[in-house]
């Protein structure tokens, strides 16, 4: 369990344990971990595809504004990046989440 070992608190516990993303404030940065296992090509998701799996995308662009308004600068990790693999130069991402993602960024 990550709270009883002391690597992550309850409620950073609980948002990772409901959909693998996070925030973790480090001196003056903010590291946003996403959840992009739910955006591969690779998922395969109930029919239609959630616009939003997880609440996700609306909680980046929530940190993300509080980051700006706080001058903090934003670091976002995830596991498979947004943008072509580099072997078969193909998309890494669903269309929809990348779009949704860059629209995020791009703000």
């Amino acid at each position: 369990e990550l709270t009883g070992a002391g690597a992550m608190p309850g409620a950073r516990a609980e948002q990772y344990a409901f959909g693998g993303f996070f925030e973790t404030l480090l001196g003056g940065l903010t590291v946003l971990s996403i959840n992009t296992l739910i955006y591969s090509v690779r998922h395969s998701p109930p029919e239609p595809a959630p616009p939003d799996p997880f609440g996700q995308l609306a909680w980046l662009r929530d940190r993300l504004a509080t980051a700006s308004r706080s001058g903090r600068p934003v670091w976002i990790v995830g596991h498979i990046p947004p943008g072509i693999e580099t072997f078969a130069y193909t998309e890494l991402w669903q269309p929809q989440y990348l779009r949704a993602y860059l629209d995020i960024v791009q703000d």
